[in-house]
């Protein structure tokens, strides 16, 4: 039985980099993961939908150029060549982690794990491993829908959606959070008639209404239909065509695609693992952890998706250098109030810390800030002025309780507001601080200043 000093379970986010951080901290390490390295994000999540998205955005960008004083002709797209663009990304970054691991020394074993004891894991046809200490990091699935007659080849989800050998002429996408929404633009760009179902009363039902409603207008303006308060009852399959049944707030709807895609986001995933047989407790789906994210047997811990909470890889990321610290006899605390959304849309939404409506129902009184970035300069010069940023500020301590932007570039300006919250920084600090003239971060500040009644650049 080989013997190492910490073994982690999945090669995902959370899996790869805690075990990069166990060989920095001079740990023998061990990585087990039974499909690629990189997980869902790097595979089929997170880069590969942002290649698609990047296209996308390019590809419809173009048809705006007589905007801009430009001509060009005979504007297409040739869909093999972008897909195998998305799958060379893909190939460059997973080669990336595997060199990196490698670098690391950590021994990466290819198979199914699974616990014969707190400390020995077996990994199919490669024999037994005795650790001091386990992390698992087996990250998430997608949820699947109990809806009649969702089956067949042409039912997605987010993994099979980025495997398509051509675009749908038509799709219905069911689930109007992050995943569905980024999708929508994905194949709305390409010509593909989007039809988007969300239970809730506005799409990304988790973020600020006000920015998420505009955000829908964009959507519908770009030729999807959006039902919300709607659900899906029934699917049927015939000459070619899924045929759905929704129930929406004005009647019935019948529509029919070639293509539908469940979108209703993940969960943890941490079957055929052995956790139940040597007592590894399980609450709400998702492996039960302290703040330490260790789980209630002192020699496994666990990271990532596969503990719920947010399912986002960069907070797997900082599980899984927590993880491995503690492991490893460190005290490190997992801390997620300055934790960002967001969703790749078009505009970008992206938020961090309060909604003005949750700040107060936990009895904050609070003062709204407002910049549009319709009179941001760069916004104009770029034509990109869709959107705004919000700051709810605390009245009287001028406490930044969250910042949440629509318009472009806003999950690379959130990283800004991420760090306030996690500073606990005031309006007056966002005052105070130069932000360079003219770009995209100059709203963050002017609306600090709205929120503090002493707005400059607007009324």
């Amino acid at each position: 039985m080989e013997e190492t000093d910490l073994l982690v379970i999945g090669g995902g986010p959370a899996g790869y980099v805690a075990a990069i951080r166990g060989a920095q901290l001079g740990a023998k390490v061990t990585l087990v993961e039974k499909g690629e390295i990189g997980g869902v994000c790097l595979n089929r999540g997170c880069i590969p939908t942002k290649a698609l998205l990047a296209v996308a955005e390019l590809y419809h960008r173009l048809g705006k150029l007589s905007s801009f004083g430009l001509r060009a002709e005979g504007i297409g797209f040739d869909w093999e060549s972008i897909m195998q663009r998305k799958d060379q990304v893909v190939k460059r970054l997973v080669g990336g982690v595997n060199h990196l691991l490698r670098a690391h020394k950590v021994k990466i074993i290819e198979g199914q794990a699974r616990f014969l004891g707190p400390q020995v894991i077996e990994v199919a046809g490669k024999g037994r491993f005795k650790a001091k200490k386990v992390i698992v990091a087996t990250g998430s699935r997608p949820k699947q829908l109990p809806i009649r007659g969702l089956e067949g080849p042409g039912v997605l989800n987010s993994d099979s959606a980025l495997a398509l050998e051509e675009v749908p002429a038509n799709l219905l996408i069911i689930g109007g959070g992050g995943i569905g929404v980024e999708f929508a633009f994905i194949y709305g760009f390409f010509g593909c008639q989007v039809t988007l179902v969300e239970l809730m009363d506005h799409i990304i039902p988790t973020e600020d209404e006000e920015l998420c409603l505009q955000l829908e207008r964009v959507l519908s303006r770009e030729g999807a239909k959006v039902y919300t308060n709607s659900q899906v009852k029934e699917v049927s399959f015939s000459g070619g065509l899924y045929s759905a049944s929704l129930e929406t707030p004005t009647g019935e709807v019948e529509v029919a695609v070639e293509k539908i895609l469940m979108a209703p986001g993940r969960e943890p995933y941490f079957n055929d693992l052995g956790l139940e047989e040597i007592g590894v407790k399980v609450e709400d789906g998702a492996i039960a952890v302290n703040e330490f994210l260790q789980t209630n047997i002192p020699t496994i811990y666990a990271a990532g998706d596969v503990i719920g909470g947010y399912l986002l890889a960069y907070v797997a990321f900082r599980e899984g250098e927590i993880a491995a610290e503690n492991a490893l006899g460190g005290d490190v605390r997992a801390d997620y109030r300055s934790v960002p959304r967001y969703c790749f849309s078009w505009p970008e939404l992206a938020a961090v810390g309060l909604t003005a409506k949750e700040a107060k129902r936990l009895g904050y009184e609070v003062s709204i800030g407002r910049f549009p970035f319709a009179a941001n300069g760069r916004a104009l010069a770029e034509g990109e002025v869709e959107g705004w940023v919000k700051v709810v500020m605390e009245k009287g301590t001028e406490e930044i309780l969250g910042i949440h932007i629509l318009g472009s570039r806003a999950t690379d300006l959130i990283a800004e507001a991420a760090l306030a919250i996690q500073m606990g920084a005031k309006g007056s600090d966002f005052m105070r601080t130069y932000h360079p003239h003219p770009t995209f971060s100059e709203p963050l500040r002017e609306a600090s200043l709205a929120a503090l009644g002493r707005p400059l650049h607007i009324l």
